[in-house]
């Protein structure tokens, strides 16, 4: 009886055990993750202080953005030969996720003319508002239900947008309405990028599908600047490193993205996503010195509330 009793006794201690183990297994992924995630904001975030420099130095956005998408796609394909995702795609999928590069092209080209054009925190806030507009498509388009939470992160993100291009500020010479509809231009081509990702990208490897995406949106800039000479060749070595400091971040900020989804999902993935328009913003206060407003700043929280309502939606859809 006795010999039972501890049999009994050792089998709860071992499963106790290997719970702790797991729950501790759990705690260290959530971490992981969530600093993963985190860590791709913060890299796509920075990228907007670089294209400033780059800009600087004389370099022109065709240039900036040739280099970007090439290196950033020969990081992709690298990621797809190291991690080899067991994925046969037919034609007509490639097809799909190449057309969703092409969608890309307009997405980047809107958002860094328009840092040519405002400061670095307001773009980023501005190109961040895509959630609110995905919303507002699928309401108009695909005729899903927008309930009470979607509603209230829709007032949030246009409300956002409306005090982060700050309309009490419009005639100072400071700001510029065009490089806000570029900005607005960018997170609308992004929210169709999503909507069409979501089917012509469902059940692919995202590894898998970035690749092929930004293997068509550096194939049109390598033809543009084939068919308008417009790639300088002639600009300084700090240009050139620039340039390829972005390249390489928007590699970086895509493996670690995609590396972090795996282990906490989308949901939370999208929450963490918000320290990209964060980072740009504090970037371009602390190093670029940019004009950071009570109105602005209000603005900025707007949107990133928006943008997690949305994610704490979407959390609840797939529980």
């Amino acid at each position: 009886m006795q010999t039972r009793k501890r049999v009994a006794i050792a089998s709860t201690d071992n499963a106790t055990t290997n719970i702790l183990v797991t729950n501790s297994a759990k705690s260290e992924n959530l971490w992981l993750g969530i600093g993963l995630c985190s860590l791709s904001g913060i890299s796509y975030g920075a990228q907007a202080l670089f294209v400033k420099w780059a800009y600087a130095e004389g370099v022109n956005t065709t240039t900036v953005l040739t280099l970007r998408f090439v290196v950033a796609a020969l990081g992709c394909w690298l990621m797809v030969g190291l991690f080899r995702p067991q994925t046969r795609l037919t034609n007509s999928k490639k097809t799909g996720l190449l057309a969703l590069g092409l969608i890309f092209v307009f997405n980047a080209l809107f958002y860094y003319l328009s840092l040519d054009k405002l400061d670095a925190g307001t773009a980023a806030l501005l190109g961040s508002t895509f959630p609110g507009w995905v919303v507002l498509w699928s309401a108009l388009f695909l005729k899903e239900k927008l309930d009470k939470r979607r509603s209230i992160a829709l007032l949030l993100a246009l409300s956002g947008c409306l005090l982060t291009i700050d309309p009490f500020n419009l005639s100072s010479g400071k700001f510029s309405l065009f490089g806000a509809v570029l900005a607005l231009g960018s997170a609308f081509s992004y929210s169709f990028y999503i909507l069409l990702s979501n089917k012509l990208g469902k059940n692919v490897p995202s590894v898998l599908a970035a690749a092929y995406s930004l293997l068509a949106t550096a194939s049109v800039y390598i033809l543009w600047c084939l068919f308008t000479g417009q790639f300088q060749w002639q600009m300084s070595g700090a240009g050139w490193l620039y340039c390829l400091a972005i390249g390489v971040g928007a590699a970086i900020a895509i493996g670690t993205y995609q590396a972090g989804i795996q282990l906490i999902g989308p949901s939370r993935a999208a929450i963490t996503g918000t320290t990209e328009p964060a980072t740009a913003v504090l970037l371009g206060i602390l190093v670029l010195n940019e004009n950071a407003n009570l109105i602005k700043l209000i603005g900025g929280c707007l949107i990133i509330g928006a943008v997690l309502l949305l994610s704490r939606s979407r959390s609840k859809q797939s529980a």
